[in-house]
């Protein structure tokens, strides 16, 4: 919790702390739920880092330099609600986009003994 900050304020930081560490994809689209019914929170589609586009939950708020409105989103697939990857946009400062990277399982096939 952190002191003088509403309860949206509070939840999305939250969010963000919990998203900062791994979290299965149930429980990624769980977050989705939850942040989307945030007050104050818009859903728009947006695309990552990667250029895949996705739905994001944006938080706007007036903490940039000078007050101006900075928008900070996280960016899910529009299916699985898998986080994708994020974007800040801050005026003045300009805007910072990231992706999550997973790397792929594959078959592991163990060689035979030799001949």
């Amino acid at each position: 919790m952190v002191p003088n900050k509403d309860t949206a304020t509070q939840t999305w930081n939250g969010v963000l702390s919990i998203l900062g560490s791994p979290v299965p994809p149930k429980q990624q689209a769980a977050i989705f739920k939850i942040a989307a019914t945030l007050p104050g929170i818009e859903t728009e589609e947006l695309k990552d880092a990667t250029g895949k586009s996705g739905i994001a939950v944006t938080r706007v708020d007036n903490r940039g330099p000078g007050g101006a409105i900075s928008r900070e989103s996280l960016i899910f697939d529009k299916t699985s609600y898998v986080l994708l990857g994020g974007q800040e946009l801050v005026p003045g400062q300009g805007r910072e986009l990231w992706s999550i990277t997973r790397p792929q399982i594959s078959a592991y096939s163990r060689p035979g003994p030799s001949p």
